[in-house]
């Protein structure tokens, strides 16, 4: 009986096994129900029964590891397909992490292009504010877009309003001032003599 046994469990290893034991049990119960068929000894009609509670005992443990082997199946499945997750969540990191490292590379251009606008913006207002007359409105005026008094008006200045000259226009009858517009030099005063 214990040779039966160990048979049983070397071809349970495997899928195939469990299926080639399967028939052989079922085998070797036909060849023990004949043997009792042909009037054997109660010796032979008890092993014959033992046999049958070992089948019985064999088909449970052989549906149980089937199940096993099913529910093992899933979890290697699962298993898979959360490694292929995680390797597609990796490769997408390393290509996140490629594309910060450029834009960190075009913030760090375009700051430095800042600083180096900002230098000469400073260098720009320092030259003008030291090259450029200074006036003050002599009442509340008008910049206007363009050197006359039909263009568009772009702001109010209140009167004593400080004001740099960038040049003047139209044989010097309107000046520029700043970068915003036109004032007609009837508004304007030399800061000096305000």
């Amino acid at each position: 009986m214990s040779n039966f046994r160990e048979f049983l469990a070397k071809l349970w290893k495997d899928e195939r096994g469990m299926m080639v034991g399967l028939v052989g049990v079922v085998a070797v119960a036909g060849w023990g129900l004949a043997l009792a068929s042909m009037g054997g000894s109660g010796d032979l009609e008890e092993k014959l029964l033992a046999a049958e509670a070992d089948l019985t005992v064999t088909k449970a443990e052989l549906s149980k590891a089937s199940d096993e082997i099913a529910a093992a199946r899933e979890v290697q499945q699962g298993v898979q397909e959360a490694t292929a997750g995680l390797v597609d969540m990796a490769r997408q990191l390393e290509s996140d992490r490629g594309e910060l490292a450029a834009l960190t590379l075009k913030i760090d251009a375009a700051n430095a292009r800042l600083g180096t606008l900002r230098a000469e913006a400073k260098e720009h207002q320092d030259f003008v504010a030291d090259a450029a007359p200074s006036y003050r409105t002599t009442t509340r005026a008008r910049v206007r877009a363009a050197p006359t008094t039909e263009s568009k008006e772009v702001a109010m200045v209140p009167a004593g309003t400080p004001l740099v000259v960038l040049e003047s226009v139209e044989d010097g009858v309107w000046y520029r001032v700043g970068h915003v517009g036109f004032m007609h030099r009837d508004l304007l005063t030399p800061a000096s003599s305000a």
